[in-house]
């Protein structure tokens, strides 16, 4: 079972949420903060920053324990699609939806300004990190339709 609620700002923006998760008797409240420039910076609970993310020249750099790189300036996401990088890390986070609901419904603040070149995480051997660069699709309008890097690749339906 999973029950979640959202607190918005007047512009849309979310602010709190409450997650109720796997049967637990209370609901978690989360703040989500926002940087000065717009940018969601972290989800905490009561206890604890439960995630973080960063930002360099209005492009998301860091999240978890997965880095992007924005190295090809010529790759600028469409003004009004959402971030291919949410889209990404709502694949990495299927376990906690309440994160990325959000993003699908358009309820952040900001987007990156550039789509990202590189995928940079862990090596699976647990020594180094690993780039894998990415290819995207565009459709007639501009709006990425797909990226993909290895053998994996997201779709993007509008």
């Amino acid at each position: 079972d999973l029950s979640m609620t959202y607190d918005r700002d007047s512009d849309g923006v979310v602010t709190k949420s409450d997650v109720l998760i796997y049967g637990k008797k209370e609901a978690t409240p989360f703040t989500w903060t926002y940087d000065a420039d717009g940018f969601l910076t972290d989800i905490s609970s009561p206890t604890r920053s439960f995630r973080s993310f960063s930002y360099e020249e209005g492009n998301l750099v860091r999240f978890m324990n997965t880095s992007f790189e924005y190295s090809d300036p010529a790759l600028v996401g469409h003004p009004s699609a959402p971030d291919v990088v949410w889209g990404y890390m709502s694949l990495m986070e299927k376990n906690d939806p309440f994160i990325y609901f959000p993003y699908l419904l358009g309820w952040y603040e900001k987007t990156s300004a550039l789509l990202p070149s590189a995928i940079v995480v862990p090596s699976p051997s647990g020594t180094g990190k690993v780039t894998h660069p990415l290819a995207y699709t565009f459709d007639d309008d501009g709006y990425v339709t797909s990226m993909s890097w290895d053998s994996y690749s997201v779709r993007f339906i509008y």
